[in-house]
C-alpha cells in the first residue's frame, strides 16, 4: 500500500497476515514479563506537557496517554504503558493492531532517559512490528532500548506486552537532531 501526496509516493506499508490456529504447545520457561502484576496506570489522560515541551499541539500531547513503569529494567531498557484515545479514523473502531502499531511507535521513547526530552528529538523513519497474536486490551506495554550515534542515527528496539504477556517485537531506524523552537 502506499501513500501518495499529489502524484508522489511519501510512505508505504506492508503486512502479513498468518493463520490461527490452537496448538498444544509444550510447557516451556517464558522470558520475565515486567508487566506482569504490575499494577495497570490511569491511561485515561493526554499529556499537555508534551505540547508546551516542543511548542505546539501535537499527537503526542493529544491522542496517547503515556505512562512509565514503575519497575526497573535490565540495561537502558525502559517500561511505558501506551493506550491510543482517539480513533485512527474519526467514528469506526479502532483495532487491535492500530492500537499496537501507535505503541510501538513510542519505542523511541526509551532514550529520552538518555536525552534531555526538551532539547531533542528521536523521530523514527521506519518501523517493523512483528505480532505473534492480536492484542488482548486497549493499552500496550513495551519494553524498550535503543542506542544512538553522534552521527545523527539511532536505533530504538522494543518487546510489546499486554495483560496475556508478550505479543510481539518492534524496531525502528532513527533519526536523532537538536530540537528547534518555532516562535
Amino acid at each position: 500500500m502506499s501513500l501518495l501526496s499529489g502524484n508522489v509516493e511519501v510512505a508505504t506499508a506492508q503486512a502479513l497476515a498468518i493463520r490461527q490456529v490452537n496448538l498444544k504447545l509444550p510447557s516451556r520457561p517464558e522470558p520475565p514479563d515486567p508487566f506482569a502484576g504490575a499494577p495497570v496506570p490511569d491511561l485515561t489522560h493526554t499529556r499537555p506537557k508534551v505540547a508546551e515541551m516542543v511548542g505546539w499541539t501535537c499527537f503526542d500531547s493529544d491522542a496517547i496517554s503515556a505512562r512509565t513503569l514503575s519497575a526497573e529494567l535490565p540495561g537502558n531498557a525502559k517500561g511505558i504503558y501506551i493506550k491510543l484515545l482517539v480513533p485512527v479514523i474519526a467514528g469506526e473502531p479502532t483495532r487491535s493492531i492500530s492500537r499496537a502499531a501507535a505503541a510501538a511507535d513510542y519505542a523511541s521513547s526509551s532514550l529520552a532517559g538518555r536525552m534531555d526530552f526538551d532539547s531533542w528529538s528521536f523521530m523514527n523513519a521506519d518501523l517493523t512490528l512483528h505480532l505473534s497474536r492480536i492484542p488482548a486490551d486497549d493499552w500496550i506495554g513495551l519494553a524498550a532500548t535503543g542506542v544512538i550515534d553522534p552521527n545523527g542515527s539511532g536505533l530504538s528496539v522494543a518487546e510489546l506486552f499486554d495483560p496475556k504477556g508478550r505479543l510481539g517485537q518492534s524496531i525502528q531506524s532513527l533519526v536523532v537532531e537538536a530540537r528547534t523552537r518555532v516562535g
